[in-house]
């Protein structure tokens, strides 16, 4: 038997809390989401325990967050065609032990998914390995108490998850909670038998300690047997992401590029996978089908990244996603936690219109109308106010509620243009070319209803505006949001006599902070979402070469696992809702290593880039050749 004093050091010590990605279904509730770390410890659903491989050293028991973490590879697995299969592997080496860890993950509707582990050991005889189960984990939460029973091989959770072994251990133990530790935790041991040992488990998700107690427990989601469940979890995710890149790639028009040629014939097998991470991400950080940018640390709509989400699953053939993330978006004009700001009602009418002209659904564009006009109306009263306009809006942080300028729409305009507020600025050029769009989209709309009147009448202040946008604020170009909001998404200062200007301006930006005085990329290491829309937009005005050099960095930058991140270590993106409060794992604050990760707004850009790099909106991408 193992002494309380030997497991004692692995109890106390934290989770690496360096980078972890979720396993999840789009529909099932935030809870569900299994987090998960380099050498496939995980934690199955938030805040219920950490799952993870152990062996004995000669100087005591590890885990892999005691490696180097160079030494502990990790990535989704390889797919069909280039892509990715929702399989995370790890693989390490340590004290003359192999390590190949397996996870995958099924769910649904609900809170009751299934995760399937396996863990394959080249060992010498001597060795002892196995599988821990204590609080701390990559969302770990505190145990009130373990069962175990030994002829069904299963581990219960009191309140929480089953551990159902298909490998029964050779040797089980359970550490109570004492003086030191408030949390019981389990240890499961095989032995080495100088070949290959496999151990197979599967994790049931349960949260009934967190339930209000009058609700039945569902049935889990997946198979029981582990092998099924990997198979039933590949198979779903070849339906998971209808439109793969690669298609799209080989029937588009690419300009002539070396690079552009080995993404039109397939071999450069980046593009494919990095597209299906970033769709694995945006669907895993999704709730009962709602666009989310960030599982657990985003539990509500937040309209400036949302509305990218939404046109990331039309893009990635999830139009029923997108559908969901439409309808939550329309009635919200403003929505985020810095509260009602004034890019907001632009990119609302952006959306509702951009998912309308990709399925067609006139119809359902027409049921939207109110809303259409209500953001149309705020645009209106935003370019001629002569004072200050509020509102209140959905979704505030809390440490933001305390801010005199939380219910600041927008300051009085100036030159015909708005003076507005936005996260903890004011760049007034992204928010008026978010305007100018909003505007475009209503007259859209308006026409589509037969209102010439409305059609006009938008479109001229459109025009109106793009023209103060061009002579007032474009020649204050620089803040770093400036070059994420034109060509793409707004298409404003497009037309021939803004185009030249708004390229020099584009160019001279991109060149000095994106490119090195050796003309390298310069990596964005807060925002990444914005690196990759400024990207995009040096593809449309021409900068192909230089967009190539920075893009071909970034796509080598999360190959493995594709989480970019947000924010710094500690800062305030880190955990802005208090939800690390009494937590433990990455949700502890003294132990996470950045901000949001993976960061939907980076992942929504990403679809955004590579789908227009393969096949959208040609005319848009050839304002920029031959320059």
């Amino acid at each position: 038997m193992i002494s309380p004093s030997q497991i004692s050091p692995i109890r106390a010590r934290a989770n690496r809390g360096f980078s972890h990605v979720f396993l999840k279904n789009p529909l099932a509730q935030t809870p569900d989401a299994t987090t998960v770390e380099a050498g496939n410890i995980f934690s199955p659903g938030a805040w219920s325990c950490g799952i993870g491989p152990i062996w004995r050293a000669q100087d005591g028991w590890k885990t892999p967050d005691d490696l180097p973490l160079e030494t502990v590879f990790w990535r989704f697995e390889d797919g069909e065609n280039g892509g990715i299969a929702p399989v995370l592997e790890s693989k390490w080496r340590a004290d003359e032990v192999e390590f190949h860890s397996r996870l995958t993950h099924i769910g649904g509707e609900g809170a009751s998914g299934v995760d399937y582990a396996t863990l394959q050991i080249h060992a010498p005889n001597d060795a002892e390995f196995g599988v821990l189960v204590r609080d701390i984990g990559p969302a770990g939460g505190q145990i009130s108490g373990l069962g175990w029973d030994e002829n069904g091989a299963t581990l219960q959770i009191e309140g929480g998850a089953k551990i159902v072994f298909q490998t029964s251990p050779i040797r089980a133990q359970i550490f109570e909670k004492d003086a030191d530790f408030d949390s019981p935790c389990a240890l499961f041991l095989w032995e080495g038998n100088g070949a290959k040992t496999e151990i197979s488990f599967r994790v049931e998700h349960g949260f009934g300690a967190r339930s209000l107690g009058n609700l039945a427990a569902p049935a889990p989601h997946g198979p029981p047997r582990v092998e099924e469940g990997f198979a039933r979890a590949i198979l779903e995710w070849k339906t998971a992401v209808p439109t793969q890149i690669c298609a799209l790639v080989n029937a588009g028009e690419l300009p002539d590029s070396p690079r552009f040629e080995a993404a039109k014939n397939g071999s450069d097998a980046r593009i494919s996978r990095v597209w299906e991470l970033a769709c694995h991400h945006l669907l895993a950080a999704s709730e009962a089908g709602t666009a989310r940018i960030g599982a657990i640390n985003y539990p509500h709509l937040w309209l400036r990244d949302g509305v990218l989400v939404a046109r990331a699953f039309d893009l990635m053939g999830r139009a029923d996603l997108a559908r969901v993330a439409c309808e939550e978006i329309a009635p919200q004009i403003f929505a985020g936690g810095f509260g009602a700001e004034s890019d907001a009602p632009g990119q609302g009418i952006w959306a509702l219109v951009s998912h309308a002209k990709h399925t067609g659904d006139w119809g359902w564009l027409e049921l939207q109308w109110p809303h259409i006009l209500a953001r149309l109306s705020w645009i209106e009263k935003m370019i001629s106010t002569d004072k200050p306009l509020r509102a209140v809006g959905s979704g505030r942080i809390p440490f933001y509620l305390e801010t005199p300028a939380i219910n600041v729409v927008c300051n009085a305009a100036k030159n015909g243009v708005i003076s507005g507020r936005m996260d903890w600025h004011a760049p007034d050029f992204f928010i008026n070319c978010w305007s100018v769009r909003g505007l475009r989209d209503g007259a859209f709309a308006a026409n589509l209803r037969g209102d010439q009147a409305g059609f006009n009448r938008w479109n001229e202040l459109a025009d109106e505006l793009e023209h103060a946008v061009f002579e007032h604020l474009l020649p204050h170009y620089g803040n770093p949001r400036d070059p994420i909001i034109t060509p793409y998404p707004s298409e404003t200062l497009t037309d021939s006599e803004f185009l030249p200007a708004l390229r020099e301006r584009f160019t001279l930006w991109f060149r000095t902070h994106r490119l090195d005085e050796n003309g390298a990329r310069k990596r964005e290491e807060l925002w990444t979402y914005f690196e990759v829309a400024q990207i995009h937009n040096a593809f449309r005005l021409g900068l192909v070469e230089e967009a190539w050099t920075a893009l071909d960095a970034l796509l080598d930058d999360e190959i493995e696992l594709g989480a970019w991140r947000e924010g710094w270590a500690g800062g305030n993106e880190n955990l802005p809702f208090g939800n690390g409060n009494g937590r433990r794992g990455w949700l502890d604050e003294k132990t996470a290593q950045a901000g949001n990760m993976p960061h939907g707004w980076t992942c929504a850009e990403i679809v955004n880039l590579l789908h227009f790099l393969g096949a959208d909106e040609k005319s848009v991408y050839k304002l920029g050749k031959n320059v």
